[in-house]
């Protein structure tokens, strides 16, 4: 199992544990995911708005808006060699076995920025945190529904060429963190 033991290796964007038992495993957890690419070469990403009816409600009013995005949190095979690398530098052998950390669950949050010289921070669509689906090779889709303003805000985000996105992960992994047992004796 996954040694929250220190040191941990830093290999590019990768951050490599190690097996609580085994000294040939390794786990890695990738820093910075990317966003999926569809088989088109476009990025996973859809979004959506809901409006009211012509004649019904506010003009240019947003009942509801959402954005799905799919992210890979697996890096690529040159920076698995490179953490092979790192690990026979460190440990004097590569490793039998490098795979992805067991990841749970996570909370992700999003800030989505008009794009422009001027952005006004008070026009940024920030998300509450949500929680993330982890399946497969350690890939999570996010799912972010809002409405209100916080919808005109996020469509207003999305509508231009350049979109200026960041994503935050905390993300819980399965492991064994070390057990310290202290003693004192007092005369």
């Amino acid at each position: 199992m996954l040694s929250y033991k220190p040191p941990f290796i830093q290999s590019g964007n990768l951050t490599i544990f190690s097996d609580d038992l085994n000294p040939d495993v390794f786990y890695y957890v990738c820093v910075e995911p990317n966003i999926i690419i569809n088989t088109d070469g476009a990025p996973q990403i859809e979004a959506y708005a809901i409006i009211p009816e012509s004649g019904v409600g506010e003009r240019e009013s947003i009942l509801e808006a959402g954005i799905m995005i799919d992210i890979s949190l697996a890096p690529g095979e040159e920076a698995l060699q490179d953490a092979r690398k790192a690990i026979s530098k460190i440990h004097g052998q590569p490793p039998k076995q490098l795979v992805p950390a067991p990841i749970h669950d996570g909370k992700v949050k999003m800030m989505l920025a008009q794009a422009g010289e001027e952005s006004d921070p008070k026009k940024w669509y920030i998300s509450p945190e949500i929680n993330s689906s982890v399946m497969g090779d350690n890939n999570a889709a996010l799912v972010a529904k809002t409405t209100g303003d916080q919808a005109k805000l996020l469509i207003a985000a999305l509508n231009s060429d350049v979109v200026a996105a960041s994503i935050h992960y905390s993300l819980n992994m399965l492991g064994i963190a070390p057990v310290f047992k202290a003693t004192m004796k007092v005369d």
